[in-house]
């Protein structure tokens, strides 16, 4: 390895910053590694893919040319009903009955608060919050405080959103008010903007306080010479 290569990538592992994006029952792949890109490119290191409804895949197979290999460089946790026989890399495996219980519970066992994010259109423009029809308060992402470092950020399926058990049990829930006439952004793009108000938000408040231990920088770096 040239001493170029390890300053690269001794840099990427030093702008780390905590947070977990989860990704829950994605049905197209492409969209999820374009998910992975954006988060590559802001620093986040950390990705949880439940599958309960949809058919698993594997995150490190499938759909470079859409992440640009950036899921070469990520950690990935896989929730999944039914095991999986796919070689396990550098990210691992859960198995449970309950994938999204399981996802949530390992998430909260680590400090993390669980946000979500939902559409509802022009419906929430020039307001702070509306309740939905589980009786969730909404904020908007223009309100909405993303200063705890344990932060974790939910998408769900293309089409539905994320599953009513989610919605009920997150932390919070998060949308982008609307003005157009479509119903939602596309995932990829939602998640791009959400990761970019969480980094501005962080930068403003000071990053060093969001980055990854000294250890786990370490041992990343570590990670990224043998991948």
């Amino acid at each position: 390895m040239t001493e170029k290569r390890r300053a690269k990538l001794q840099e990427a592992a030093a702008k780390r910053q905590e947070g977990v994006i989860i990704l829950e029952d994605i049905y197209d792949p492409h969209n999820a590694q374009a998910v992975f890109r954006s988060a590559e490119v802001f620093g986040f290191q950390k990705i949880a893919l439940v599958f309960d409804k949809q058919k698993p895949f594997d995150p490190q197979r499938v759909g470079k040319l859409s992440s640009s290999s950036a899921n070469k460089w990520l950690d990935f946790t896989v929730y999944s009903r039914e095991p999986l026989d796919w070689p396990k890399y550098k990210h691992h495996y859960v198995v449970a009955a309950e994938p999204l219980a399981r996802c949530f519970a390992d998430l909260r066992a680590e400090g993390y608060e669980v946000w979500g994010t939902v559409a509802v259109g022009a419906s929430l423009q020039g307001t702070q919050c509306r309740s939905n029809p589980l009786g969730k308060d909404i904020s908007d992402i223009y309100q909405a405080n993303f200063s705890t470092a344990k932060l974790a950020i939910a998408f769900g399926n293309e089409h539905r959103g994320l599953s009513d058990q989610a919605i009920a049990t997150l932390d919070h829930l998060v949308t982008i008010p609307q003005s157009g006439l479509v119903e939602s952004f596309n995932l990829s793009v939602a998640a791009g903007i959400f990761l970019y108000e969480i980094t501005r938000q962080r930068s403003l408040a000071g990053m060093e306080k969001y980055l990854l231990s000294g250890a786990e920088r370490g041992q990343l770096l570590s990670d990224f010479e043998g991948r």
